[in-house]
């Protein structure tokens, strides 16, 4: 027998900028500059598996393997 279990998380950002700077004043422009970072959401995946299974040997250098397994997989994106 044999069983198998995953979760995986990713987080997805970006580097976003703003400035209150107003009219041709390129210099005042780079000196209030805001830096930040914004979410743009997840994604979550979930996956379980089981398997039964029996070696069945027919040479020595050969080998089957005759089994029976189920399982499941859940993706999922969270924007935001």
């Amino acid at each position: 027998m044999a069983l198998s279990a995953s979760r995986g998380e990713i987080e997805f950002d970006q580097a976003v900028s703003s400035t209150n700077a107003t009219g041709e004043d390129f210099e005042k422009l780079s000196n209030e500059l805001a830096l930040g970072r914004e979410s743009l959401g997840r994604s979550v995946a979930t996956d379980a598996f089981v398997w039964l299974y029996r070696d069945v040997g027919f040479a020595p250098r050969w080998s089957a393997e005759l089994g029976l397994g189920a399982g499941g997989s859940r993706r999922a994106l969270h924007i935001g």
